[in-house]
């Protein structure tokens, strides 16, 4: 039902029959389907929580870059958080689905992902991007799924473990009064 860049790992949502890629691409669409990601940078973001916004148009050698355009709009919501000296862990959160769309809302902050060479990351074991969590209503229930990075050094390092597990609810510092007040600020 969605795909992941190749420096990307975690979660990918499948549909059994027609029926269920329907009601999937119903929930794409009204954008019921929720999904959080984890980043990780070396660098220090322009901003530590808001949104992301732009168009996204074609640059050179197949990358993205983000625009003031209102065509091709991507929009992410993001907090971040210190892991250790010089290393930023951030949660990201899209309400739009296109091509790199995270990888260039990192590097418009000043802070790409480790490992994504394309942007500007710094180099390391890996591309560290990763699905992390989704959520969606599915009959009278909502569905989550939560699925912990399994391969890369630094998402191995016992302090980023720490923090990842002590997440009862991905999407809740999202909703914090402080994250609020800030995104109201943002639009």
């Amino acid at each position: 039902m969605h795909r992941l860049d190749r420096i990307t790992s975690g979660l990918v949502l499948f549909a059994r029959d027609a029926a269920a890629a329907r009601r999937f691409g119903e929930l794409f669409e009204r954008g019921e389907l929720r999904k959080c990601y984890l980043a990780l940078s070396d660098q220090a973001p322009s901003k530590k929580q808001g949104w992301i916004k732009g168009g996204m148009s074609k640059g050179r050698n197949g990358s993205w870059r983000l625009t003031r355009d209102a065509e091709h709009r991507a929009v992410t919501r993001f907090c971040t958080q210190s892991l250790r000296p010089g290393m930023r862990l951030f949660q990201l959160a899209p309400h739009s689905g296109r091509t790199h769309q995270l990888r260039v809302a990192m590097k418009s902050l000043g802070a790409p992902i480790l490992g994504d060479a394309r942007y500007g990351g710094s180099p390391a074991d890996r591309g560290y991007l990763h699905a992390w969590a989704l959520r969606f209503p599915w009959g009278e229930r909502i569905e989550q799924f939560r699925l912990a990075p399994a391969e890369g050094e630094l998402f191995a390092d016992p302090r980023f473990v720490a923090l990842e597990a002590a997440v009862a609810d991905p999407w809740a510092v999202f909703e914090a009064p402080a994250v609020q007040s800030a995104v109201q600020s943002a639009d």
